[in-house]
């Protein structure tokens, strides 16, 4: 099993059902496993979320990606296209920010 410090959580999101019926969720997939294969990470897990931010889905499912990077021997990096792909704010951004600062995670977007 690889090192926790090199295995990775890839989130591709898309903010509305239409868009998920289109390529985008796959082409965001494609280019973060790119980059995950480049920066030498392994690909612990990958989710794909067809929601605005503001569902109680949606926050339930960055939920479960946050406890997996906080488990114990859990992934250290999540991998987004883009930011605002992980948070929904500035105050999102920041408080997960320093989540992934104290476990000595990373985020990459």
């Amino acid at each position: 099993m690889p090192s926790p410090d090199r295995r990775a959580v890839l989130l591709a999101r898309v903010s509305s059902r239409e868009q998920a019926d289109g390529f985008s969720l796959d082409a965001q997939l494609r280019l973060l496993r790119e980059y995950a294969e480049r920066a030498g990470l392994q690909v612990a897990v990958e989710h794909r979320i067809a929601e605005s931010a503001k569902s109680a889905d949606q926050r339930r499912a960055f939920g479960k990606i946050l406890a997996e990077l906080r488990a114990p021997g859990g992934p250290r990096h999540l991998v987004v296209e883009k930011a605002d792909r992980a948070e929904r704010n500035m105050r999102d951004m920041v408080a997960k920010q320093r989540h992934y600062n104290g476990r000595g995670a990373r985020r990459a977007a």
